[in-house]
């Protein structure tokens, strides 16, 4: 091989002749197929020396490191690419990676959001269950207390007389008879009760407000009304025993009786059976009558 296909100036002349004999060599084996063996055997020695100072090998590395087959690229001009690549490889990779944490940082940003308004809703919660709470504690409180007064009221009731309760639940009944605002006490409760129903004045106007109220409401007297009736006749009869009143108390079937019974306005105005009574009639222990029986006839 010619000295000018390779760099000798700094060369020995043993690293010379080697550097010929390898070149020799290279023309040889440069049409072989791959996989051919060649009988020389290169040491580190000379492949250093070929890399070095061998332009055949230095130029195929840079066609071998050439981005494109077939192209010869100077050895700057790969360099340059190389780090050209290398930088673009880069700044693809940082952009990237910002774009995934602008995308993290906004996920980020929303669940803070939602994390504050979960922390929002939870404290408006736990604020009106504190207000249920309270209503409830004074619900409670005040059922309590409503049921202690009802015991006491009952407690009372039951102490009085037959149909003198009707007087607690009755407030337009009991104004009529003036015996609003009652004490709190049973027994001074039922002392006034008694001190105005033993007066025959009271029982007519008892007579007549019960009368209009079964009128109005097209109905017989209840049981509790009757009852109240009878307990201020036997109050009366208690100071006037020599002339006792009674209830007129007719019955169904019986005779239609103009002295003694008159018909309810909301009833048929003829019939001369009785049907029903709806409210007893007084009479004095005379025969006299003081009120006449409200009935229906038939």
């Amino acid at each position: 091989m010619a000295k000018n296909t390779h760099d000798d100036a700094e060369l020995s002349k043993d690293e010379r002749k080697r550097l010929e004999k390898l070149g020799e060599g290279w023309g040889k084996v440069s049409n072989k197929p791959f996989g051919y063996s060649s009988p020389e055997k290169i040491t580190l020695f000379d492949l250093r020396l070929l890399l070095e100072h061998f332009p055949p090998l230095r130029e195929l590395i840079r066609q071998v490191a050439a981005p494109e087959l077939g192209r010869v690229v100077p050895g700057a001009a790969v360099s340059v690419e190389w780090e050209s690549a290398r930088d673009e490889a880069a700044e693809a990779a940082q952009t990237e990676i910002e774009a995934e944490c602008d995308a993290l940082q906004t996920q980020l940003n929303a669940s803070q959001h939602d994390a504050a308004d979960l922390r929002r809703q939870l404290a408006e919660e736990q604020q009106r269950r504190g207000q249920m709470e309270q209503e409830v504690q004074r619900l409670r409180q005040q059922l309590e207390h409503q049921t202690q007064a009802l015991a006491r009221q009952r407690q009372q009731q039951s102490t009085f007389p037959p149909g003198v309760a009707l007087l607690g639940g009755n407030s337009a009944l009991a104004v009529r008879l003036g015996l609003t605002d009652l004490p709190g006490d049973a027994t001074g409760a039922l002392i006034r009760v008694v001190a105005v129903l033993a007066q025959m004045s009271s029982i007519e106007r008892l007579w007549d407000a019960l009368k209009e109220n079964c009128e109005r409401e097209r109905r017989p007297a209840s049981a509790e009304e009757v009852a109240l009736l009878q307990t201020a006749l036997d109050w009366h009869n208690h100071n006037w025993s020599r002339k006792p009143f009674a209830l007129h108390r007719p019955v169904a079937g019986a005779v239609f009786d103009f002295n003694k019974e008159q018909r309810a306005v909301s009833t048929p105005p003829t019939g001369e059976t009785l049907s029903a009574v709806w409210l007893p009639g007084i009479m004095a222990s005379s025969g006299s009558v003081q009120k006449k029986a409200l009935v229906a006839t038939l």
